[in-house]
């Protein structure tokens, strides 16, 4: 009996087990000349095809799932783009999550330090140094007084906007893909970076909805003809 096999989907299906062998023939073709006994009855053509079919299959969704990881990746290259600049994604290895920079942490870093920083109030001594919100804007106090109005307080030059950082106090800068460091305000700082995370996630979920569609396909022909380059987030 003469069978005709696929070398790759024989040595995947059965581990690279030995006594398997094949040989050309005249025709081009990989016949099966050798099959031990360990793996039971010798195969027929119907069989070694169903196998080339799993192999196929199986062969074709690695490599789909490997170029839609690519182009998520890709995707988040782009970055974020907020007033013109691009902040750039990466994948963090650590904490295997997809965000822009320590973005995520600043997030939680504001959401906590604006529970610390109170409200501006009137008829307060405040001193220099002393931090209020107004707004979700935080202000710096440059001399010491006692607080009237705040829109005359603030004209007079008794406070100054403070740019917010989680780690060095004073430093609101980012830093965007062209290498500039850019000023942004508390208020601004918290759009881009809420808008940051959401692109990064919205590309995850959009990489899940391709991977399971590319998952339930049964045969190598749909898994090759479907397309991974649709519906993704935009970038801005």
């Amino acid at each position: 009996m003469t069978v005709i096999v696929n070398p790759m989907a024989l040595s995947w299906k059965h581990s690279n087990a030995s006594g398997i062998f094949c040989k050309e023939n005249a025709q081009g073709q990989m016949e099966l000349v050798g099959w031990p006994a360990a793996l039971g009855a010798y195969p027929s053509q119907a069989q070694v095809d169903t196998w080339k079919d799993e192999y196929l299959l199986v062969d074709a969704k690695t490599k789909r799932l490997t170029a839609l990881g690519a182009l998520a990746a890709t995707k988040l290259a782009l970055g974020w783009t907020y007033g013109g600049k691009v902040y750039q994604c990466h994948y963090d290895e650590k904490t295997k999550t997809d965000h822009l920079g320590n973005m995520e942490r600043f997030i939680n870093a504001y959401s906590f330090y604006m529970r610390e920083i109170p409200g501006w109030a009137t008829l307060t001594a405040y001193v220099t140094g002393d931090k209020v919100q107004v707004g979700g804007v935080l202000y710096k106090a440059v001399s010491n007084h006692t607080s009237g109005v705040w829109l005359t307080d603030l004209g007079g030059g008794l406070w100054v906007p403070w740019f917010f950082h989680p780690k060095k106090d004073g430093d609101g800068k980012w830093r965007a893909l062209d290498n500039s460091m850019n000023t942004l305000t508390l208020a601004q700082c918290k759009t881009m970076c809420e808008g940051a995370v959401n692109y990064a996630m919205s590309i995850q979920a959009q990489a899940v909805v391709h991977k399971d569609a590319i998952n339930a396909f049964s045969t190598a022909v749909d898994v090759n003809a479907y397309d991974i380059t649709t519906n993704w987030p935009t970038n801005t």
